[in-house]
């Protein structure tokens, strides 16, 4: 029997490893074993079962979350808890970080063979190790590093498969039983948004599979770059999982029915091991643990200086370090690299970093963003990001010569005839290009890529992506020849009005309803657009940009023509670009009053039911509704706190107090 097959055995009669642990299955390899005592927690509670209270447990991390501080000092605790009550020598102990590192799991099974040959260990009557100094086991061949990361890939699908069945637990045992019995309010605010979390889950456990399928998962990582985005509803369930727990106790406490059933429901899960509260929990716990596992998993292959320590800085003065601080942050290093001029910035829209892809973290001063061509970057990804485009001696301080630039710039572009494609094929650095060639190009299909070298008989282009100004090598059979069409005729759409000022738009728009739109050509600048739209009592203007044939209204979002752009935000809201601004372009100017107020599009807003104002009330800002006595509004909802309904009146939408008025159940007869 293996050495580390032996030692496994030993910690099972020892009561650390239950009989059933995957160390013990038959395709079972030496890195599962050095998985479980990676975190030092087991090796503590082996020394407290041999002798008990060798170790305080209170000295002990027993949730260290892989943390590489917290699982070495649990480690060397138990080092030390070796020499000195056990009477292990220096000699006979591993170093912490041939554990933590897998640097060299030989030690740790010569150390533990010791261990089970000590005086304390065989009073209790365990079978010791094979050896007590085992001179076999320096030529135990050590895994390699394909071994090790096989082994992580493995536990990254094992414990997203447990994850997802346990979200469909909660959706089958939990949420399902408790709808009869819970009001709609107290399910969305217990459960949040748990549907959406097993949906993603399902979709992204099928492509992990498939992806881990191939010998060492090669594609595994554009499984996570794809979900990045999909990932951000963990932001809505975390901010609102503490608040959910404790409606959750208000509701069991309030209503003796709900406990029993919630105790049923727990028992039929797991036999009653974890109550809803608990299960509530573990969402946040995976969303944070991905990190971990992922860093681990390519720890093996990209770090050399495997223990090596960090600096520590030390202040007189608490201010100094502050200030120290301060300095670092603002005037941090790398801030003028490559021709930018990095700033601390607050970003309202999530945001990822142009040089390593990752989001921002925060929700404040979450990056830096170049003054110049608004590049978003992480402080240690300065030095990283591309070369900017908006630098030299063209580059003025005032709007107008920045505009000018540009455009002389695309101008040139134009007349040296450089050809352009279009991608249909993603491109993501797989495979990359030759040595000799130089940085990847990223390409999403739809991309316009304006080529600068390229020879028919060679397979590697190098062109500039003109959505994200970017300048990389790329397949050849990524891309195919861009047909620009003709110009569109803009004026039979309803909703253009051609060349016409910001008053003008104002003037057609002041008495229609809440979502008319248009859309005008500047009079100042006739090569660029605004929208006009109509909401909330006000006439809102929006800026259309064009720069190399692309439109945009947000730097998250470009469109190949004004028409796609319309029909985009006709579906979609615009608050995803302007947080005050949440309505879709609803109704074409053109479109006759009547049409838009008899035929609402799908989404519009529904009332259910009016009330009468009987008092006054008087807004205290532009969220709340202005009431008279005797006015009638259209009740939108009624899921405000502390009393507040939602509802409109005269075209405006707003909160007011529930107790000012009376509702008008003549609707319900």
């Amino acid at each position: 029997m293996e050495l580390w097959r032996q030692c496994t055995h030993w910690l099972i009669q020892c009561r650390v490893l239950p009989p059933s642990h995957r160390v013990t299955w038959e395709g079972a390899q030496v890195c599962e074993l050095a998985q479980a005592l990676r975190d030092g927690v087991l090796l503590c509670q082996l020394l407290n079962n041999l002798l008990p209270h060798a170790i305080n447990l209170r000295e002990v991390n027993l949730r260290p979350q892989m943390s590489q501080f917290l699982c070495l000092k649990n480690i060397r605790t138990f080092l030390s808890t070796c020499c000195e009550k056990f009477g292990l020598k220096r000699s006979e102990l591993f170093e912490a970080f041939d554990l933590f590192d897998v640097q060299d799991f030989g030690k740790v099974i010569y150390t533990l063979s010791a261990l089970s040959w000590t005086p304390i260990a065989q009073n209790k009557g365990i079978t010791p190790g094979p050896h007590r100094r085992p001179p076999a086991l320096p030529s135990q061949p050590k895994m390699t590093e394909y071994d090790k990361r096989c082994c992580c890939l493995r536990e990254i699908q094992q414990t997203e498969d447990k994850y997802t069945d346990t979200l469909g637990s909660i959706q089958q045992h939990f949420m399902k039983p408790l709808q009869r019995f819970l009001k709609p309010q107290d399910m969305e605010i217990i459960f949040i948004n748990m549907e959406d979390l097993l949906r993603v889950h399902t979709h992204f456990l099928k492509e992990m599979k498939e992806a881990l399928a191939t010998s060492g998962a090669p594609t595994l990582y554009q499984v996570f770059i794809k979900y990045k985005e999909r990932f951000l509803v963990y932001g809505r369930y975390c901010s609102q999982v503490e608040s959910a727990s404790k409606h959750l106790d208000q509701v069991a406490t309030a209503r003796e029915d709900v406990q029993m059933k919630l105790e049923e429901c727990s028992q039929r899960a797991n036999n009653g091991r974890f109550t809803l509260r608990d299960l509530l929990m573990v969402p946040m716990q995976r969303v944070l643990k991905y990190h971990l596992l992922l860093q681990w998993s390519h720890m093996f292959l990209l770090i050399e200086d495997q223990g090596a320590q960090g600096y520590e800085l030390f202040f007189k003065t608490r201010e100094l370090k502050k200030k120290w601080m301060e300095h670092s942050n603002i005037y941090p290093e790398n801030a003028t690299a490559n021709g930018h001029d990095f700033q601390m910035f607050s970003f309202e829209e999530t945001t990822s970093c142009k040089a390593c892809q990752m989001l921002l973290r925060g929700t404040f001063y979450q990056g830096y963003r170049c003054h110049r061509c608004r590049a978003p970057a992480h402080k240690e990804c300065l030095g990283r990001v591309t070369p900017c485009g908006r630098h030299g001696p063209d580059f003025a301080g005032t709007v107008k010569r920045d505009k000018q630039h540009r455009r002389a710039q695309e101008k040139k572009r134009n007349e040296m005839g450089l050809p352009k494609m279009e991608v249909f094929q993603e491109y993501y650095g797989l495979p990359p290009p030759p040595g000799a060639f130089g940085p990847f190009l990223r390409l999403n299909p739809g991309d316009i890529v304006e080529l600068t070298k390229a020879e028919a008989e060679q397979n590697w282009w190098e062109g500039r992506n003109t959505c994200t100004n970017e300048v990389g090598w790329f397949p050849c059979n990524r891309v195919k020849p861009y047909v620009h069409g003709p110009p569109q005729d803009l004026s039979v759409h309803l909703w253009y009005a051609g060349p016409m000022e910001r008053a003008g738009a104002e003037g057609i728009l002041t008495n229609r309803s809440d979502g008319t739109f248009l859309v005008r050509q500047r009079v100042k600048d006739a090569a660029e657009f605004a929208i006009s739209i109509k909401f909330n009592v006000e006439v809102k203007h929006i800026k259309i940009t064009t720069s190399e044939g692309l439109y945009r209204i947000t730097e998250r979002k470009a469109f190949r023509g004004l028409l796609e752009l319309v029909e985009f935000y006709q579906q979609n809201s615009l608050k995803d670009c302007f947080k005050s601004l949440d309505t879709t372009l609803q109704f074409p100017y053109k479109e006759p009053e009547r049409r838009a107020i008899s035929k609402p599009p799908a989404g519009s807003s529904k009332y259910f039911g009016t009330a009468k104002a009987r008092y006054d009330f008087c807004a205290r800002d532009r969220s709340e509704l202005s009431l008279k006595e005797g006015d009638i509004i259209k009740i939108l909802s009624k899921k405000g706190q502390q009393g507040w309904w939602r509802g409109e009146i005269y075209g405006r939408i707003g909160w007011f107090p529930s107790n000012y008025v009376e509702e008008d159940y003549s609707e319900y007869c």
